[in-house]
């Protein structure tokens, strides 16, 4: 049998999730595409300003709990969702590089 995936793929929103790390789960719904030329490019519009206006949302809603990421982590953070990557998992990677930064920080102000 093959191996198992290096990943599991991310829970549904209230299966043992965080609320803040649930928002991580999006995923964003391609629009149908659209016949001829004019259409096609409202539809990526509409898409785009969807895109952008759930991204604000979510920043918001970043800020509001106070997980210090900014827009562009955000996004590289929903975009690792996308892909599968477990949201509780990548909550632990944030974390922890964030400990490894500080203990870095102290103890380059202890010797410097």
């Amino acid at each position: 049998p093959p191996p198992p995936p290096p990943w599991s793929p991310p829970p549904r929103v209230g299966e043992g999730l965080g609320r803040r790390y649930a928002t991580l789960c999006l995923v964003f719904e391609p629009l149908e595409s659209v016949s001829g030329r004019e259409g096609g490019a409202m539809a990526n519009a509409a898409n785009l300003n969807a895109v952008r206006e759930t991204m604000d949302v979510l920043l918001e809603i970043s800020r509001l709990l106070n997980t210090g990421l900014d827009m562009e982590s955000l996004s590289i953070c929903v975009r690792l969702c996308e892909q599968g990557i477990n949201p509780e998992a990548l909550a632990s990677v944030i974390k922890e590089l964030r400990k490894a930064t500080e203990s870095l920080k102290a103890t380059e102000n202890m010797t410097g």
